[in-house]
C-alpha cells in the first residue's frame, strides 16, 4: 500500500491525553457557573489552566449518551519522484469519539489493558487514483492504556471501505517495561516533558514485525482564544511533537508527528491541528506532508448538548452521467463510484433552518426549510485553469430530511463547463444517502 497519512494520523492516539473534564457552549438552557480558579501564572499547569476558564457555557438537556463530533480539512503534498516535485490535494472528513463510554478492560498478550475508542471519516482522497478505494474510508481507532488510564500500552486501527471491505489494518504495541506514564494536565508552561520508548509493529500490508523507536516532547503553551462553531472560546493549548525510527527487516523510515490541542472545561479539546511529516531516511528530504484541521460541531456530556448544529453524514453514489458534444473532454462516466459527504444545518424557529457550507470562494449560511424537503440550485461554483483546459464547475442538490427516521435522501449534482481547449458540457448525477450523527 502506497504511503498515506491513515497511520500516522493515529500517531496521535498514542498520545497520553487523557484529559479531565473540559467545556463548550451552546443554545438556549438556563447557563450555570462554578467559582473561577486562580493560581500562579509561572507554576500553572495545564490541569489548572482548563478548570479556571469560564465554564458559563449554555446547553440543553439531552437523553442521548456521550459523544462529540467534528469536521476535518486537510492538505496533502506528496513526491512520488524522489526530485521534489511535489503534487497537493484536499481531503477531509468527520471525526467522533465518545468520552470513553465504550471502555473496556481486554486481555492483550497476557497483559490487562484498557481500550478506548473513536472513529474517523476520511470522505475522499482525489491522490486515489489507482488503489480505487471505495469511501468514505472508516477508520476505527483504539488506544490501550493501563487499567488506571495512566500508562501509554499502543493503539491499532482497522480501514474499512463503503462496501464493508478491509482496507488496511496495523497494530503498535509498547514494549515492556517502557517508561510512558505521565499526565498531560501536569505539564507546566515552559517546562517540556519526554519520554522515549519502542513499539512492535504489525501491518497488514507487511510480512512479519517491525519496531518504532519514539522520541516525544509534549508542552503546555499558554491560553488562546479560538473561533469554534460553539463561539468565541478561551482555551488552553498543549503540543505533542513525536519523532519515529521505523525499520523492518527490509525498509526504515522516519517521520514526524506535530499535534496541538486547544481545550476547553466539560468538552475537552474542541480544535486539533496535525502536521503529519515523512522525510527520505538517507537523504532527510521531506517527502510527504499532511495538515489537517480538526474543529468541534457539537457535542453531548452527561445529559447535556452543546453546539447549534445538526450532523449529517452519509454517500453520494455515481449515476450515468450526461455529456454535449458526446465525445469530448467531458464525456467521462461517474457511475457506481462513491464519495463520502457531510452536511451542516442549524436548526431556527418554524420549520427554518441554515446550511453551512463551503460556496466555492467562502464559508456561507445559506437559508433553507429543515427539516424537510431541501432544494439548492448551484449552491457551489468554482472556476478551473490547469492542464486540462479552462472552465467552471457548479454543484447542486435535492434532498430529504426526515428528523424522526434521522435518515437523508436525494439527489446531488455535478456540472461541469469546459471553455477549451473544446468547448463541452457534462452533468454528472449522484444519490445521496445519509443519517443524522448529531
Amino acid at each position: 500500500m502506497k504511503k498515506t497519512s491513515y497511520s500516522a494520523m493515529a500517531l496521535a492516539v498514542s498520545a497520553a491525553l487523557v484529559l479531565v473534564a473540559c467545556g463548550g457552549s451552546g443554545d438556549d438552557a438556563p447557563v450555570t457557573t462554578t467559582p473561577v480558579v486562580t493560581v500562579d501564572p509561572a507554576k500553572e499547569t495545564l490541569g489548572q489552566c482548563i478548570a479556571s476558564l469560564p465554564n458559563d457555557l449554555k446547553a440543553s438537556d439531552t437523553s442521548e449518551s456521550d459523544l462529540a463530533v467534528f469536521t476535518w480539512d486537510g492538505l496533502k503534498k506528496y513526491d512520488s519522484s524522489g526530485k521534489g516535485n511535489f503534487k497537493e490535494n484536499w481531503l477531509g472528513g468527520s471525526f467522533k469519539h465518545d468520552y470513553d463510554v465504550s471502555a473496556k478492560l481486554l486481555n492483550i498478550e497476557g497483559e490487562s489493558v484498557l481500550q478506548t475508542s473513536s472513529e474517523y471519516i476520511l470522505n475522499e482522497d482525489l491522490d486515489d487514483k489507482y488503489n480505487k478505494t471505495k469511501y468514505p474510508l472508516t477508520i476505527a481507532a483504539q488506544e490501550y492504556r493501563s487499567p488506571d488510564g495512566k500508562k501509554i500500552l499502543g493503539w491499532g486501527e482497522v480501514a474499512t471501505e463503503q462496501n464493508g471491505k478491509e482496507n488496511y489494518w496495523q497494530k503498535r504495541r509498547v514494549t515492556t517495561n517502557a517508561s510512558t506514564e505521565f499526565s498531560i494536565n501536569d505539564l507546566v508552561k515552559d517546562q517540556p516533558k519526554n519520554i522515549e520508548y519502542t513499539r512492535k509493529v504489525t501491518i497488514s500490508w507487511l510480512n512479519g514485525t517491525g519496531t518504532d523507536s519514539i522520541k516525544s516532547e509534549y508542552r503546555f503553551l499558554g491560553r488562546e482564544k479560538i473561533e469554534t462553531k460553539l463561539g468565541v472560546l478561551e482555551a488552553c493549548v498543549s503540543q505533542e511533537k513525536t519523532n519515529v525510527a521505523y525499520k523492518d527487516d527490509k525498509d526504515s523510515s522516519v517521520s514526524i508527528w506535530t499535534e496541538k490541542r486547544w481545550h476547553i472545561p466539560k468538552l475537552g479539546y474542541v480544535k486539533r491541528e496535525t502536521i503529519d511529516q515523512s522525510f527520505d531516511p538517507i537523504s532527510k528530504a521531506l517527502t510527504f506532508e499532511e495538515k489537517r484541521t480538526y474543529d468541534i460541531v457539537g457535542a453531548r456530556k452527561n445529559n447535556k448538548r452543546y453546539g447549534s448544529y445538526d450532523m449529517w453524514t452519509g454517500v453520494l453514489t455515481g449515476q450515468q452521467s450526461n455529456a454535449v458534444p458526446q465525445y469530448s473532454m467531458c464525456n467521462y462516466s461517474v457511475s457506481g463510484s462513491t464519495t463520502g459527504f457531510l452536511w451542516l444545518f442549524k436548526p431556527e424557529a418554524n420549520g427554518k433552518g441554515t446550511y453551512r457550507v463551503w460556496d466555492g470562494s467562502k464559508i456561507a449560511d445559506i437559508a433553507v426549510n429543515y427539516p424537510g424537503k431541501i432544494a439548492l440550485n448551484n449552491f457551489k461554483s468554482e472556476q478551473f485553469n490547469n492542464d486540462s483546459g479552462v472552465g467552471s464547475i457548479s454543484w447542486s442538490q435535492d434532498i430529504n430530511l426526515d428528523l424522526n427516521a434521522k435518515s437523508l435522501l436525494g439527489t446531488y449534482t455535478r456540472t461541469e463547463k469546459r471553455n477549451g481547449p473544446a468547448a463541452c458540457e457534462g452533468l454528472y448525477p449522484y444519490s445521496a444517502k445519509g443519517t443524522k450523527v448529531f
